[in-house]
């Protein structure tokens, strides 16, 4: 049974934009919910789904704020006050002293966000990929010292600034820049602190990655420890290096066969090396060559005429639809370690 009090209170607290259910039809979809406050450190929010709104509490405990679902909101059905509330509803809920405990994961340790992390990323990246970051993270993240000795400087200074077993809720935006900075060597070489700069962005974009994943599945109640940290600026500088005629027929010359076709292929139609490995018979049609699976995401044709026309012809001569159009010599598919292993000898076998 609701008090006197609780509904008087409740009456004190007005919102326009979230008062009624008509109201809150006329507001747009964002990814945080609208926060009106209904006493110091504590607000209500709702937000606004594809299927109807739900009712959030918001509380400062500790100078952090944690988040908790009250309910569904009375969007398009009536409210019963307990699963489905009105905007009173909420405030009563947020007011009352048994309200529902915010629940967070404070024993969440960087290690466990990293695995949550790159086990989401398996949906959307190919396996090498996700092994490539793992390796870089366990290696330049949370390197541990298990039962050996570190053999150099280098690794005595992973060691020094790992994040291996540090929680997450405990994370200081003090403690992750310190660890970043610690990847950039002091010297007065401006080439090489750029070069350090610009691998310690790429290990950064992995870590925050994990960390945003952990706050956005409510395992650590706040992420303002690492959105106050910032990349180094200005740092990229893209490796340029254009072939010349006779050094792109010196390299093709220089290549086994089978690698020869995919050098060939690039060099044609300038298209990446996922998307050669990936072409298949089919997608190579009369003047065109589709490109089913692009870094985008969005599928794209690159028209072919004159020379590129009849190599993709002899290329698929004898394959079936289905077939990989560019393999290795014993028919299994290229990846990107072989590609590098193999260009590597061409080159050298190129230059001799």
């Amino acid at each position: 049974m609701t008090s006197g009090r609780e509904f008087a209170i409740a009456r004190q607290h007005r919102s326009t934009r979230l008062q009624t259910r008509e109201a809150r039809l006329k507001l747009s979809r964002r990814k945080e919910p609208y926060w009106p406050d209904v006493e110091r450190g504590r607000a209500i929010g709702y937000y606004r789904g594809s299927q109807g709104g739900s009712w959030w509490l918001r509380e400062r405990v500790e100078g952090v704020y944690h988040k908790s679902c009250l309910g569904r909101a009375d969007d398009t059905n009536e409210s019963d006050s307990k699963s489905v509330l009105s905007f009173s509803d909420a405030v009563r809920l947020a007011l009352k002293e048994d309200r529902p405990s915010p629940k967070t994961r404070v024993d969440l340790t960087v290690d466990d966000a990293l695995d949550e992390y790159f086990e989401a990323k398996k949906v959307l990246s190919s396996s090498g990929n996700v092994l490539r970051e793992r390796i870089m993270a366990e290696s330049l993240i949370i390197p541990a010292l298990g039962s050996r000795r570190p053999h150099s400087e280098e690794e005595r200074h992973r060691l020094k600034h790992s994040l291996h077993g540090k929680r997450v809720s405990e994370l200081t935006t003090a403690d992750l820049r310190r660890w970043r900075d610690s990847r950039v060597p002091t010297t007065d070489d401006r080439e090489k602190r750029r070069r350090a700069q610009t691998s310690a962005n790429r290990v950064w974009t992995i870590l925050r990655a994990a960390l945003n994943l952990a706050f956005q599945n409510e395992r650590t109640p706040t992420d303002q420890a690492w959105r106050r940290i910032k990349p180094f600026k200005n740092v990229e500088r893209p490796q340029t290096r254009f072939l010349s005629a006779d050094e792109c027929r010196r390299l093709i010359r220089a290549a086994r066969p089978d690698f020869a076709n995919l050098t060939r292929a690039c060099l044609l139609t300038g298209m990446r090396l996922g998307e050669l490995v990936a072409l298949r018979a089919a997608d190579v049609g009369p003047g065109h060559v589709t490109i089913r699976h692009s870094k985008t995401g969005l599928a794209r044709r690159v028209p072919v005429n004159g020379e590129r026309a009849r190599f993709f012809e002899e290329l698929i001569a004898r394959r079936t639809c289905d077939d990989l159009a560019l393999v290795e010599a014993g028919g299994t598919p290229w990846t990107a370690m072989q590609v590098s292993r193999t260009l590597r000898f061409a080159c050298k076998t190129a230059k001799d």
